[in-house]
């Protein structure tokens, strides 16, 4: 999953890429004694993935692509842009 989001970060994959390995890994987490804030991590960003692609218009509105990109940054400590520092 990170080396997965790691991808998507880099623009190298579509989120689906990501949705995927975050499905694959809540699955794995529900089986195994895993730390529970992986298991949370991965649940989060299947559900956003889903409210993303909101193929079903079940959410309403449609969660930009751009805010899951930031959350997923967020949580992996990843800059998306430069901070400005002002003189």
């Amino acid at each position: 999953m990170v080396a997965a989001a790691k991808q998507y970060l880099a623009g190298e994959c579509q989120y689906g890429v990501l949705y995927g390995a975050a499905m694959d890994c809540e699955f794995w987490c529900r089986l195994h004694d895993v730390h529970p804030m992986i298991h949370a991590i991965a649940h989060d960003w299947c559900k956003l993935a889903d409210r993303v692609w909101n193929e079903w218009n079940q959410y309403g509105e449609a969660l930009p692509e751009s805010e899951f990109k930031a959350r997923v940054a967020d949580d992996m400590g990843v800059l998306l842009e430069p901070p400005v520092f002002s003189k």
